[in-house]
């Protein structure tokens, strides 16, 4: 247990000294949005290494990851709060395109971390329609290339809000999942009209999860780090660009996607175990020496800052870069 709160306590540690330093700086150069990306990518490989390494997680995965020249999304079933590392992890072993997350505005107060979403081009939504529209366009937009990562259940399965999906299936109707909740579908549509419209829709993949000593249960920070959660495995499916009949018409779409899901929910009800190994790959875990080299800057760059200000630095650092993200917290009920 000791080891994981390390590895926890050096994924915030590590935020905060590419936020304070790479992305602060960038943004009074007005970088903002090259700088937050570029910290958010620099410190993909401690995702990969925190969470088989530091979770004692090792990740498997299956399947046909196919990817297009335009702007592919990701989807996934969302389980704990480290699935951030698990999907970044396995996404940057098949693919180097840049990775943009759609995610509530609020996590932008995430000391560290949140300073380097803020000022990076992901999706930071209010769960307002009215509002998150301008931020979708805007946002989509400036992408030229990469890849959009949704969570379409938009929170964290837990057995308590499977039965509260189920009644609403139930009443209204629709598909019933065993394994995952119902799907939030109106955003993941109009993500693919935008793209649609800008000509850059690619595929779809979808990843489909799980944690061998947690499935079906609530699983959170506590259980990830006092716990044996035992290996993750992943199965991936491949979808080509659905055809303009599908995008267009929000019933048709919302169909489409429940036939996707319900894939996906079979898969975890079937899904095998990594003794079948005939059946997984095993993910890497080694440690990129390049993005080790770009670390060791940061570090001697944050020490001369904090050594110049008598350790004032950190705080006077926090304070801006606070008032930074109050403003643009502020201005995504307008803009991105």
């Amino acid at each position: 247990m000791f080891d994981k709160i390390i590895y926890s306590i050096v994924f915030h540690i590590l935020h905060i000294l590419y936020s304070q330093t790479i992305t602060l700086g960038s943004f009074f150069i007005g970088q903002a949005r090259k700088g937050g990306n570029f910290s958010k990518k620099k410190l993909s490989w401690y995702m990969n290494t925190g969470y088989q390494i530091g979770l004692k997680s090792p990740i498997y995965y299956s399947g046909k990851y196919e990817s297009s020249d335009k702007i592919d999304i990701i989807i996934s079933n969302h389980i704990h709060s480290y699935d951030l590392f698990l999907q970044t992890s396995i996404i940057n072993q098949l693919s180097k395109k840049n990775i943009y997350y759609v995610f509530k505005k609020v996590c932008i107060f995430i000391p560290g971390l949140g300073f380097n979403l803020c000022c990076a081009p992901d999706i930071k939504l209010n769960k307002q329609m009215e509002y998150d529209l301008d931020n979708l366009v805007t946002s989509i937009k400036k992408m030229k290339s990469g890849i959009i990562v949704i969570l379409p259940e938009g929170t964290r399965f837990t057995p308590e809000k499977r039965v509260l999906a189920q009644k609403y299936s139930r009443d209204n109707n629709l598909p019933i999942f065993n394994n995952t909740l119902f799907p939030k579908m109106k955003g993941m549509w109009l993500i693919c009209n935008i793209l649609t419209q800008e000509n850059r829709m690619g595929n779809i993949i979808d990843l489909t999860t799980m944690v061998e000593n947690c499935k079906n249960q609530k699983v959170v920070f506590k259980n990830l780090i006092t716990k044996d959660i035992g290996n993750t495995l992943c199965v991936i499916n491949s979808y080509n660009v659905p055809p303009l009949q599908i995008i267009q018409d929000y019933d048709v779409f919302k169909k489409w996607f429940l036939d996707i899901w319900k894939i996906k929910d079979n898969i975890l009800e079937n899904m095998h175990t990594v003794n079948d190994t005939h059946i997984y790959t095993r993910l890497p875990s080694n440690i990129n020496i390049k993005d080790l080299s770009v670390l060791l800057v940061v570090i001697i760059l944050f020490t001369y800052l904090m050594i110049k200000t008598n350790g004032k630095y950190l705080g006077y650092s926090f304070i801006v870069s606070y008032i930074i993200t109050i403003i643009r917290y502020k201005l995504l009920k307008k803009k991105l």
